[in-house]
């Protein structure tokens, strides 16, 4: 969360968190204002030309990052294009608040997210939420918590309270419609259970696992730390101890799919996972183990290191598969190791692994108050690595003429589908920029003077195709 200060005053979050959540949303019937297509020649994926939230959101997040990106340490340095930290960071954060209302009145309401709307703006609501969105809706807390980045450009508190709605509400819907015995079902029915379900309705929870630990962390003491417990309570509606409860449940029903031979969750009898089903999970995972650690007991705690654990063997296996090129698009993990089980490698799933690993809240994010547990395993410097691998041959491999593409081959790395897609450049984007510092391949502009040639000309390179994306992806949504 944003550090409180005399512009953004005490008194104003401890209003706002009382105001209805709806407070916040568009009048649902507004017009659609800006398509964002699924392609880059304008196509759609569906039927009736219809719009995709996945693709408003990762368009979103791309916004957020290069605009975030280009403070004055990294893009917005004088040893790189100082411009961008003026009038152009500004754009980017109005573009992004005009964005997300336009997403609130396509396909938001009170915490479902519908995966559709017509092209005349209406939410498809005849077409059930996926859980497989929730986690890149609940997204928009890591931009609520950058907001500062804003501070001078007079929008840090326009982008601060703008995403609240999805801190919040998805996390409240899942936990309402889709959660039972420590289970997240894809159906409100609660019938269809499995690898997607579980660790995309877990990841979904991310925002009400970041909200309470920035309340009790010391580093949250002067924002989140300052709202009353009631206050806080009432507007997320789950409490510390009772979110502890359920996912100490969640916690349990992961250890009883636990399969030590094959190092992986097996639910039923399918070892064979989705790249994107295992980024959901990392972040899953974190929210267990954060929120058991900073709130749970000392068996609580026990349940919360067991779960991390086994998520990092998991992990584990799946890094011995990576190539330059990256990871093949679904895992089957047998009792000899994890295999590839596709010779295709699916470039969104990839950077949505990376998103999950080290953007937000997600692995890399600790400090005081918080488990010790990612540090001390050495997983860090192991997806640091990964990271850096794959971002030093996203030129050759994924990059055909200067644009991300669809998919390649996992046993080549040559390019097999070369479509620019929306979701794929916005994972993409947002990756690259939040994780090229992971390490020790790139280097932010503020540091250059101190860097090698080679370390400065790769980082010039990487923010010249960050930008090029975010440019591209802005084209679509222009007024």
């Amino acid at each position: 969360m944003t550090p409180m200060n005399d512009r953004i005053p005490w008194f104003l979050t401890s209003v706002l968190l009382l105001l209805p959540a709806d407070f916040f949303a568009a009048p649902a019937s507004a017009s659609s204002g800006i398509p964002v297509a699924a392609l880059a020649d304008g196509t759609h994926e569906y039927a009736d030309e219809g719009l995709r939230f996945a693709d408003y959101s990762h368009t979103l997040h791309a916004v957020f990052a290069a605009g975030g990106l280009s403070r004055s340490s990294e893009m917005g340095h004088e040893n790189y294009r100082p411009e961008l930290g003026g009038d152009i960071m500004r754009e980017r954060g109005e573009r992004w608040l005009r964005l997300l209302r336009k997403i609130d009145r396509k396909f938001h309401e009170q915490g479902r997210l519908y995966p559709f709307a017509t092209t005349d703006g209406h939410s498809d609501d005849k077409t059930p939420p996926r859980l497989s969105d929730y986690p890149h809706g609940v997204y928009a807390y890591h931009m609520h918590h950058r907001a500062g980045r804003w501070e001078a450009h007079g929008l840090e508190t326009a982008i601060t309270y703008a995403g609240l709605p999805y801190l919040v509400e998805p996390g409240i819907r899942l936990l309402e419609e889709h959660f039972a015995d420590g289970r997240f079902y894809a159906d409100k029915t609660q019938t269809r259970f499995d690898n997607g379900s579980m660790a995309h309705g877990l990841a979904g929870l991310a925002g009400h696992a970041y909200a309470w630990a920035r309340w009790k962390k010391p580093e949250g003491a002067e924002d989140m730390g300052a709202v009353p417990l009631p206050r806080l309570k009432a507007w997320l509606r789950y409490g510390p101890d009772e979110l502890a409860a359920l996912l100490r449940e969640s916690a349990s029903v992961l250890g009883n799919a636990w399969d030590s031979r094959r190092k992986a969750y097996v639910f039923g009898d399918d070892p064979v996972w989705s790249l994107e089903e295992i980024g959901s999970l990392l972040r899953g995972a974190k929210v267990i183990y954060e929120t058991l650690y900073i709130f749970g007991d000392d068996e609580a705690r026990t349940a919360g290191e067991t779960v991390f654990n086994q998520t990092a063997a998991m992990l584990r296996e799946v890094l011995k598969l990576s190539r330059d090129w990256g990871l093949p698009e679904r895992v089957a993990f047998t009792e000899n190791g994890a295999e590839a089980a596709s010779d295709r490698v699916d470039t969104a799933a990839l950077w949505n692994l990376v998103n999950h690993a080290g953007s937000g809240f997600a692995l890399f994010s600790e400090g005081d108050g918080m488990s010790p547990w990612f540090s001390a395993s050495g997983l860090g410097t192991e997806v640091a690595a990964a990271i850096d691998r794959w971002l030093l041959g996203a030129p050759e491999h994924h990059l055909k003429d200067g644009w991300i593409v669809a998919a390649v081959s996992y046993g080549s790395g040559e390019v097999i589908d070369d479509r620019f897609a929306t979701v794929t450049a916005g994972q993409f984007t947002v990756a690259a920029a939040n994780n090229y510092g992971r390490g020790e391949s790139f280097v932010r502009a503020a540091d250059w003077d101190a860097a090698g040639a080679d370390l400065v000309e790769r980082t010039r390179d990487l923010y010249d195709t960050i930008l090029r994306h975010a440019e591209r992806l802005e084209s679509r949504i222009s007024d």
